[in-house]
């Protein structure tokens, strides 16, 4: 635990400090205990420490940028792929389709496991009901 002193600027961005001498002239700055100073939150113009379901609510909003950004990371490679079926499909192109299909086929299966890893990951994330649960999820793909 640590002492911070939190207060609020006139246009009501949180500001904190562990040293009271950094506090601003003629602003009332609260003194709080917190594990990390990220803890305080503003709710109604007050500054007040975050429940457990608020972190636990802000770690898995974290956890579920860093999976689809780390799942666009590992399919944008091959958009190309559903580009060229794509355009094909649009023409009525068949053989075409049923040719890239077979091509790709490998890269295709590995793009479906991909999705399928995020969706499972996604879930654990969103079911998760403790900061404990969060931290045993991984957000590095197995080895595709």
């Amino acid at each position: 635990m640590m002492k911070v002193y939190a207060y609020l600027l006139e246009n009501g961005t949180l500001c904190w400090t562990i040293d009271k001498a950094y506090v601003p002239v003629n602003v009332q700055a609260e003194e709080f205990e917190v594990d990390d100073p990220h803890d305080l939150t503003v709710i109604d113009g007050r500054i007040c420490k975050k429940t457990k379901e608020q972190k636990l609510n802000e770690q898995k909003q974290f956890l579920l940028m860093l999976l689809k950004s780390t799942t666009f990371e590992l399919l944008s490679p091959t958009d190309y792929i559903l580009a060229y079926i794509t355009e094909a499909e649009k023409f009525g192109d068949e053989e075409e389709v049923a040719r890239l299909k077979e091509k790709y086929r490998d890269k295709i299966a590995k793009r479906r496991q991909i999705r399928q890893w995020y969706e499972e990951t996604k879930q654990k994330i969103e079911q998760a009901k403790s900061e404990e649960e969060l931290q045993a999820i991984s957000i590095q793909p197995p080895n595709l």
